[in-house]
């Protein structure tokens, strides 16, 4: 009887062994929650909180990387940008698939998932073997459409540069004396060409006009490519890689920043007017314009390098690229602050003040909307 009792547990042991194994997803091999570092959204560059947890190459090279995340999270290989999800998502990616793509040498990759209010409890990581990794497939497919998707919108930055040159080209056939002034790279960080009287209609001269425009059409075009190639929305829409939809909006925000360059001109004669310096309005306007044109000249310059050398899957270059244009145009507000304490007889607190109120306060609310 006992023997007969014990044949009984021993074949209840191998039935739930075996017989049960359908309820099995998977085995973790490695658990990277524990190690999921957190960090908060305090400085001031931050695009979003973050997860942050290193991944070894080494370990278990035949299985799958599983991550759970939520919708709208980020998710980054070493600083790669490897997918958004659209709602909560879970992915399995092989590491075959990891070390082969990021094949430099290193026994570890650093894995970051971006999401505003993310917390620690919304994402797990694990490594093993997982019976539902052949949705990895899937997965992989739908990485590679977006990148050729995104060759689309290295054909229209492209055709963007060629018209841009055209409009370069005709500008410095039909007023070859303004050409010659604003973009002359010795007195770029010169005034004297606009300190005279002028009232609101040099402004809308045609020449001023043609080079406002031209500077604009520059400036959305990088603000595209930043917001595309981050896959960034705009005010919840993420944009196309389509390319007439991309001459649409990129025709549609040129003129948009035309309209608020003037907004911005009034801005700064109504802060003229406030702060008693008189007839100053025209001189600081065209002189950041300038400032603008030739940081935007430099930005297009790196731009076309970084597509010519396929170096745009690495996202930090555009993230350099774009606060080196404000740093450079920052630059030339402390410039500016200088050459007035040489022209107006002013306080420098004063100027200081008068340079906050029309220029930092709003250029650190556009740094804030486009980095953060």
């Amino acid at each position: 009887m006992i023997k007969f009792i014990r044949l009984i547990f021993a074949l209840f042991i191998c039935f739930g062994a075996s017989g049960f194994d359908c309820l099995l997803y998977g085995q973790v091999l490695e658990n990277y929650d524990p190690h999921i570092a957190v960090s908060q959204n305090a400085k001031f560059f931050e695009r979003a909180d973050r997860l942050d947890v290193t991944i070894d190459l080494v370990k278990f090279p035949q299985a799958d990387l599983r991550i759970s995340m939520p919708a709208d999270a980020a998710l980054f290989f070493g600083g790669e940008l490897w997918g958004v999800s659209p709602r909560d998502t879970v992915l399995y990616i092989n590491m075959k698939d990891l070390v082969a793509h990021f094949s430099h040498g290193n026994n570890q990759l650093e894995l970051s998932i971006f999401k505003k209010r993310i917390r620690k409890n919304e994402v797990s990581i694990s490594k093993g073997i997982f019976a539902e990794a052949g949705r990895e497939n899937a997965t992989t497919e739908m990485e590679d459409q977006s990148r050729r998707e995104k060759d689309m919108m290295k054909e229209f930055f492209f055709l963007a540069i060629l018209l841009i040159l055209f409009l370069v080209a005709l500008l410095r056939t039909v007023y070859p004396s303004v050409f010659a002034v604003l973009l002359r790279s010795r007195s770029v960080f010169s005034a004297e060409d606009f300190w005279e009287s002028a009232g609101l209609t040099k402004v809308y001269s045609s020449e001023l006009l043609f080079f406002m425009i031209l500077v604009n059409m520059a400036v959305s075009l990088l603000l595209m490519v930043f917001f595309s190639i981050l896959e960034i929305p705009v005010f919840g829409i993420y944009i196309a890689a389509e390319l007439n939809y991309l001459f649409l909006v990129w025709l549609s925000a040129s003129v948009l920043l035309t309209i608020l360059a003037f907004l911005k001109f009034v801005w700064i004669k109504i802060n003229t007017f406030i702060f008693s310096l008189w007839k100053f309005e025209l001189p600081h306007f065209f002189f950041l314009l300038r400032v603008k044109g030739l940081g935007m000249a430099a930005v297009i310059f790196l731009l076309i390098a970084l597509y010519a050398n396929d170096m745009m899957r690495d996202q930090t270059y555009l993230i350099y690229v774009l606060l080196g244009f404000l740093i450079f145009y920052l630059i030339g507000i402390l410039v500016l602050l200088t050459w007035m304490t040489k022209k107006i007889e002013f306080k420098i607190y004063h100027l200081f003040s008068y340079l906050c109120t029309a220029e930092l306060i709003p250029f650190l609310a556009i740094c804030k909307w486009v980095l953060g």
